[in-house]
């Protein structure tokens, strides 16, 4: 296993990690407004309201988007460099579609709560 193994599987188990810790916080209603973490569009921020209404519609989405990223992880420890670059692919592909597909639940659920986009 070659140092570069290693930074991509903790990389993306940590990312992964993260995204999940994420779902379970917006499900449970206890991820604050903040500046670094969750679905962060005008509608969303526009009230704690609206926030944790369009977080706890879109965890279930944020959740899965952690598996592509802790699957890659494992798999990385044991892939070869080209796999590797081919995985990641795949991997942060399925990763944006599932946070994208969370950004569009958690929109329709707030519906007209926010203000509009431009």
């Amino acid at each position: 296993m070659s140092i570069f193994n290693i930074l991509m599987a903790v990389v993306y188990l940590v990312s992964g990690a993260l995204l999940l810790w994420t779902g379970i916080k917006a499900g449970t209603e206890s991820l604050p407004r903040n500046a670094w973490i969750g679905i962060r569009t005008s509608r969303t921020l526009a009230s704690d309201e609206a926030w944790q209404t369009g977080h706890k519609a879109a965890a279930g989405y944020l959740k899965a988007s952690s598996l592509p990223m802790i699957l890659g992880g494992i798999f990385f420890a044991f892939a070869t460099e080209e796999q590797i670059a081919w995985a990641s692919l795949v991997a942060v592909g399925v990763m944006l579609v599932l946070v994208i597909l969370a950004a569009r639940k958690a929109k329709a659920a707030i519906g007209d709560e926010g203000p509009a986009q431009p």
